[in-house]
């Protein structure tokens, strides 16, 4: 099992630096794990790469609706925010770092799994919090 964020699962959609490390990941066969939120935030960074012409609306629109998609088949495994409100709010306050990220960190420490991420800061954050990253590439 390893928790993602949604730093990886937008480079499923998005060519990014990364994508091809990231799509390796889905395709290893292991149980990936994220807080409910990571339907939102990648749908939000899909539709933010068409507001800001780096795809077109068309295409936002057909990778949101296989994003859920997969979401509908459990690519995906969605752990209910609620379940990690009260290690994420710690974290938080511990780490001084923003709350949505602490969800994902909440979901790693209390599963005792690996994070994948892309996101330099959450790394660092995971270092301190003693929470194993699952390498890339």
């Amino acid at each position: 099992m390893i928790t993602i964020d949604a730093s990886i699962a937008v480079k499923w959609f998005l060519a990014e630096p990364l994508s091809a490390a990231a799509v390796d990941l889905f395709t290893l066969g292991k149980k990936l794990l994220a807080p409910d939120i990571l339907r939102l935030e990648v749908t939000a960074a899909i539709a933010k790469a068409a507001r800001m012409d780096r795809i077109t609306a068309d295409e936002a629109h057909l990778m949101i609706t296989r994003w859920v998609s997969m979401l509908d088949s459990h690519a995906v495994s969605l752990i209910a925010a609620e379940s990690v409100f009260a290690e994420a709010v710690q974290v938080c306050l511990d780490l001084r770092h923003p709350f949505h990220d602490c969800l994902y960190l909440a979901v790693a420490r209390q599963l005792k799994v690996p994070l994948a991420t892309t996101d330099k800061r959450l790394i660092e954050q995971a270092a301190k919090s003693g929470i194993d990253l699952y390498p890339l590439g």
